[in-house]
């Protein structure tokens, strides 16, 4: 009788397979028929996008792709967001905003080849900037003139 509920399982998953996934900061990922979606919700911290790029790599182990990249975010690292972005625009992968997307969350949207959103999304642009820890120094014109010329690339790409 045992053997006979393994099989059924068995033949269940493969009948039908597909999961997903969290990733405690946030991110997370489900996979249906052969493609992978990744949902981004929240502040996009620094080190996101090497959690994204060990989900594409999973992805290519799979022989699958990142259909969607999915977006929810107010913003965060403007670094690991062109990443994301490179990486969604690598991939010819979609990105859809489900929802709140501000300030860098722009730059992962931009970055898929085909961008969408529900009717009511909202996207938030403005100019980036250096958040100041209290009594921490200030940027350098250095460190806003690379950012600046960062983003200005990335958009350019």
């Amino acid at each position: 009788m045992r053997i006979f509920y393994v099989l059924q399982f068995i033949l269940i998953w493969i009948a039908a397979p597909s999961y997903s996934y969290e990733i405690p900061n946030g991110i997370s990922v489900s996979k249906e028929s052969g493609n992978y979606v990744v949902y981004i919700k929240g502040d996009i911290q620094s080190g996101d996008s090497i959690v994204v790029e060990r989900i594409f790599k999973e992805a290519i182990e799979d022989n699958a792709r990142i259909e969607i990249v999915l977006i929810d975010s107010v913003g965060g690292s403007v670094s690991d967001a062109i990443d994301i972005g490179r990486m969604a625009r690598s991939w010819d992968s979609w990105t859809r905003i489900s929802g709140y997307c501000y300030s860098s969350c722009s730059l992962i949207y931009v970055g898929g080849s085909i961008r969408f959103t529900t009717s009511d999304a909202v996207l938030g642009l403005h100019r980036p900037y250096f958040a100041v820890q209290p009594g921490g120094e200030g940027p350098t014109t250095d460190s806003v003139d690379g950012l600046y010329g960062e983003v200005k690339v990335y958009l350019e790409e």
